[in-house]
């Protein structure tokens, strides 16, 4: 019986090597090795072909000399290195099989060419100068034995181990390899390197006995490539010694194989002890403990401690160290799947860890539907809010790439409204509701029909949703201007005005308050013209106004009420009272004019609401100021002019304002500067620019009918003459059977009567009552008091 190698096994499996018997049960990582330092006298770089389990310092082998070959075998061995440790699409993996294939071919080739010259070379007649050539050449014999049998044992472990694929391949690798060792019987460094490459296979093909047998030669192997002393014809040896992780972890792995759990456990309790996470550095070892947990019937069905493995993994090895666990976890998944179809893989009691393992894999290998179910599956399961909102985000941008919104929408919103207290959970809803935004616009019939037909709840639902539960969060503050927005899209002003008056006391601040001024601006002032929005003779038009407006001033006074005690609210309140609520005595916006006329901070305003309330010691400003902005400046002149309608404000005194602050009709239109200048008792002025506009007038009745309004409210008794007859003017160019001739008749009589002749007024009323009576009783009405 051969004597038994003795050897020292890594820490902290302590003070004694590890014997296994030649029947013992091994098995080791997927690897495709490390060549040992003997290569290096072969060639000035060594094969690094460990796919899972072998040190980053690894030299890499060359093809040959030739540049082009040499960049197609580290282009494949790299594309082969990132299939097994990433995972890739089944069609990618044929595709790396048959570039396999093809390069095997061409290596095969060259090694026929290279024995066809060593043998011309054998029977030549010895010369010296061939030396140095049949060296090189085989020299190049084992570089290319070596990547051939590297290659393919890099192709097997794409596959599942004892998979049906990954059985075939290693079968097929088994037959090259063994064909190279037997081109090698007198050099123990690659005979040994190929017979470990050999065992592996074999392990992975099913069979542990070969592979433990295989490894047995290893050791023999290597023995001869050492300066001991060795007989040739004695059997390799009956016990294995264990001196590296990488070696325990084949070891393992066979125990797996042979389904010894004891004998697995056993070994991996002796190299982790009780703290596996401070075991001694080893991905091999690492993944034999994934293995283990994973193959081991008592194991829990809730895969919990594979997850906390997958952790650990990470912990000690990185990210890429836990891309190769989750790779391998996941084939074997696969695997299992395939051979119980009807088997729930992502059942509710599967740890949430290794569901996100198996959706990053589907992910990598082009999964993307598997890998969007599998993260919503993890998201719901998972009891950690940060993994939990992690797996929602990933599987939400999958679903969304897919044109299956309506579900990322779905579980956006289900784990935000979950992890209620989590900081992220307002940035889901944010994110749902962008979703539910684009599932909207594309509605229609030339819509493509999504496959999920549940219904969802609207962007502004999910919106209003995310402002009700998380209203302090930054992305409230997003998703308020989201509606505001979307409100003043739809011109629906008075919602994107209360939206902006509506803000916590935390997001007030001089930017918030200047736009909650600009937005009720845009809700209260009529569109259109800003003096005349209605014609001059319709009523049912100024009526219709003069009710949304006392509307709208309601909502916005009882919006402010309930708004934040922030100075910035305030300041906003009293900028909205001062430019748009009303002056008139009795009304609810006097009150409050009176009080944001004494607190604003803005010169300018508190100017024009000691106008409007007719104080006689005001500062005046800089008129026109570049600050205020158009909308603004329509807001004053706006107003104004409606307090001038309504007889609110001393006429003269606002209306010479309003011709000095629009000096160059910016904001209003002719009539507007006509009826300013009959306000302001400037009547020739009026006059004369009344006669040029009419020039170029499209309708120069609303023209007369500006001028005439205007001069009606004087007190002097000329100008109410000559308003007498500009009506009389408008009514001539009317039919007299039309309501505006009477009204416009009607309308000069009674500033006669207000201008002192009665007896002329009541003589056209009489007149008028006999020839041609209106129609509307209210206009019968008032010529019956101007008679009186």
């Amino acid at each position: 019986m051969a004597k038994t190698v003795t050897a020292t096994v890594p820490t902290p499996i302590p003070d004694r090597p590890l014997h296994l018997a030649r029947r013992c049960r091994t098995a080791a990582l997927p690897a495709c090795s490390v060549l040992l330092a003997a290569l290096v006298a072969l060639a000035p770089h060594v094969t690094r072909n460990n796919a899972c389990a072998q040190s980053t310092t690894d030299a890499t082998l060359q093809l040959s000399e030739d540049a082009a070959s040499d960049s197609q075998l580290q282009t494949l061995r790299s594309d082969l290195f990132a299939a097994i440790t990433e995972g890739a699409s089944p069609h990618a993996i044929i595709g790396l099989v048959n570039r396999q294939r093809r390069i095997d071919d061409l290596l095969e080739r060259q090694l026929l060419s290279i024995r066809d010259e060593l043998a011309e070379i054998e029977r030549s007649e010895f010369d010296p100068k061939n030396t140095p050539r049949r060296e090189e050449l085989k020299r190049r014999q084992s570089l290319l034995w070596l990547s051939r049998v590297e290659l393919a044992s890099l192709a097997t472990e794409m596959f599942a181990e004892r998979s049906p694929d990954g059985v075939a391949m290693a079968e097929q690798s088994i037959r090259l390899m063994r064909a190279a060792i037997a081109s090698f019987p007198n050099n123990g460094v690659v005979r040994a390197e190929i017979l470990r490459l050999l065992s592996e296979a074999q392990l992975r093909a099913g069979d542990a006995d070969a592979a433990i047998r295989t490894m047995l030669h290893v050791a023999h192997a290597k023995s001869e490539s050492t300066d001991e002393p060795n007989d040739s014809a004695e059997t390799p040896k009956e016990e294995l010694v264990i001196n590296t992780p990488d070696e325990l972890a084949f070891v393992i792995r066979v125990d797996l194989s042979k389904q010894d759990w004891r004998a697995a456990e056993e070994k991996l309790n002796q190299f982790y002890a009780d703290t596996p996470v401070k075991a001694p550095l080893s991905l091999a070892m690492d993944m034999a403990r994934l293995q283990f947990l994973l193959l081991n019937p008592k194991r829990a069905d809730s895969l919990t401690e594979i997850g906390q493995w997958l952790d650990a993994i990470e912990q000690r090895g990185g990210a890429p160290a836990r891309r190769g666990a989750e790779t391998m976890l996941a084939r074997y998944r696969e695997f299992r799947q395939s051979l119980s179809p009807n088997q729930d893989t992502t059942a509710s009691s599967i740890d949430p860890r290794v569901l996100r393992a198996d959706a990053r894999y589907y992910l990598r290998v082009e999964k993307t539907l598997p890998a969007a179910v599998t993260f919503a599956h993890a998201a719901v399961q998972d009891g950690d809010a940060d993994r939990s909102i992690d797996s929602a985000i990933r599987s939400a941008a999958i679903l969304s790439s897919t044109d299956r919104r309506s579900a990322a929408v779905q579980l956006l919103r289900q784990i935000a409204n979950r992890r209620e207290s989590h900081e992220n959970s307002p940035l889901l809803m944010l994110q749902a509701a962008s979703l539910a935004s684009e599932v909207e616009a594309a509605k229609g019939p030339a819509s493509s029909t999504s496959s999920n037909a549940t219904s969802i709840p609207s962007a502004d639902e999910i919106l209003h949703e995310l402002l009700a539960k998380w209203p302090l969060s930054p992305a409230a503050a997003s998703a308020r201007a989201s509606l505001i927005e979307i409100a003043k899209q739809r011109n629906e002003w008075i919602d994107a005005a209360i939206l902006a008056t509506e803000l916590p006391i935390e997001h007030w601040n001089e930017t918030a308050s200047r736009r909650c001024r600009d937005l009720w601006m845009h809700a209260i002032l009529p569109s259109g013209n800003t003096c005349f929005p209605c014609g001059w003779g319709d009523d049912a038009c100024r009526q219709r106004l003069r009710d949304e407006l006392a509307s709208r001033l309601a909502q916005m006074r009882n919006t402010f009420v309930e708004s934040a005690a922030h100075a910035a609210a305030i300041q906003a309140q009293f900028a909205c009272t001062i430019l748009l609520d009303s002056a008139e005595m009795g009304s609810p916006g006097r009150p409050l004019l009176v009080e944001a006329a004494k607190r604003t901070e803005d010169p300018f305003l508190r100017f024009v609401a000691e106008l409007r309330l007719g104080s006689e010691n005001r500062t005046t400003p800089p008129l026109g100021l570049p600050s205020l902005g158009d909308e603004m400046r329509r807001a004053v002149v706006w107003r104004l002019h409606h307090d001038l309608t309504t007889h609110s404000v001393p006429r003269r005194t606002v209306a010479s304002f309003l011709l000095a602050f629009d000096q160059d009709n910016a904001v209003a239109d002719p009539r507007c500067s006509i009826a300013w200048l009959m306000w302001s008792e400037r009547t020739e002025q009026g006059f004369a620019e009344l006669e040029k506009s009419l020039d170029h007038s499209k309708h120069p009745g609303e023209l007369i009918a500006a001028a005439a309004s205007a001069l009606s409210d004087s007190s002097r008794s000329r100008d109410l003459k000559r308003a007498a007859g500009l009506w009389d003017e408008l009514a001539s160019g009317i039919p007299p059977t039309e309501h505006a001739h009477q009204r416009a008749k009607v309308e000069s009589i009674l500033c006669r009567a207000r201008s002192g002749d009665l007896t002329g007024a009541k003589a056209a009323a009489e007149w008028m009552l006999l020839s041609n009576p209106p129609t509307d009783e209210s206009l019968i009405e008032q010529l019956k008091n101007a008679i009186q």
